[in-house]
């Protein structure tokens, strides 16, 4: 498979090298900005954030990243990756706000209102793993695929810390655009699962059964570990605690990779930008081997997806 990044913005920052921190010379940097109830954050952030709901908000940033791009949506497939908001965070019940901001996107896309193949996965950081099904089926029917990932934290509405992590992780509003390709030669998503941590389980349930299935099913020498970063420590101990679990397929040749701890919360972001990361280090010989990348969603999906790659 090829991956073709198509626009990444973390707040006004367009920087691809920069955002991925590739660049040696340049980082991206996040600014202190006041959120409307006076609360201080650091961010990346586009312009007038008011406190405005969410529909309306994807919409602004959405139309301020895509502003003066011409990107054939009806040319391939359309995957949209959008944000699982807490039941408490919203004014609407979640289908109609997955309505509302479907019709808010279309309003920026407009070509998503007759588009034959367009679909959703509003699942936060776990979006992408869970697209890989329908990601893998379009691409062997059509060959290429567009896949669009838009968020905003909360936190620049007044609402609580993604994950419960506190105001010291950056908060990000963010739009990531790519094409992927069929292709013999590339990257190599060769297994994928979900699991639900729902209330009744104790933490780490979920992730130690995907672990556990991963052996079972898959069972490669993982060189690189990509693993959700959040300063609240029952985030870190939800894979940490169960990190032994995977023994013998990690050992201390293995690789971990936090990208959220340098580039902060990107919520339904996460996904794409973890696989931008993994892509672009194949292509450079940084990493090599296999790779899994573990997400989690906000509320109730833990994934993971390993990846290989093909000369």
């Amino acid at each position: 498979m090829k991956v073709e990044p198509v626009l990444a913005c973390l707040g006004e920052n367009r920087n691809y090298e920069t955002i991925l921190g590739l660049s040696d010379k340049e980082r991206a940097t996040p600014n202190f900005i006041d959120t409307h109830d006076n609360t201080q954050i650091l961010a990346n952030s586009f312009e007038s954030h008011q406190g405005e709901a969410l529909p309306l908000r994807i919409k602004f940033i959405l139309s301020q990243a895509l502003s003066g791009a011409d990107i054939p949506w009806k040319s391939a497939p359309v995957i949209l990756l959008l944000p699982q908001p807490e039941s408490h965070q919203t004014i609407y019940n979640h289908d109609d706000l997955y309505r509302e901001l479907f019709s808010q996107l279309c309003e920026v896309i407009v070509d998503l209102k007759t588009h034959s193949q367009c679909f959703l996965f509003p699942y936060g950081r776990s979006a992408l793993i869970l697209a890989w099904n329908k990601i893998i089926a379009l691409l062997r029917e059509h060959g290429s695929i567009w896949v669009l990932a838009v968020d905003s934290d909360p936190r620049f509405r007044g609402l609580d810390s993604p994950g419960g992590s506190s105001n010291a992780l950056i908060a990000n509003e963010s739009v990531l655009l790519t094409k992927l390709y069929r292709s013999e030669t590339g990257l190599n998503c060769q297994w994928h699962s979900v699991e639900a941590q729902t209330r009744d389980k104790q933490p780490s349930v979920a992730v130690e059964s995907l672990f556990h299935r991963f052996k079972r099913q898959s069972g490669e020498t993982v060189r690189q570990l990509y693993v959700p970063y959040t300063d609240h420590e029952s985030g870190a101990a939800e894979w940490a605690n169960v990190y032994s679990s995977l023994h013998p397929h990690v050992d201390a040749n293995t690789q971990v990779v936090m990208s959220g701890a340098t580039v902060g919360e990107l919520g339904a972001c996460s996904g794409l930008y973890n696989l931008f990361r993994i892509y672009e280090s194949y292509q450079r010989e940084i990493h090599d081997g296999f790779t899994l990348q573990l997400e989690s969603s906000e509320q109730l999906y833990r994934a993971v997806a390993l990846y290989s790659w093909h000369q």
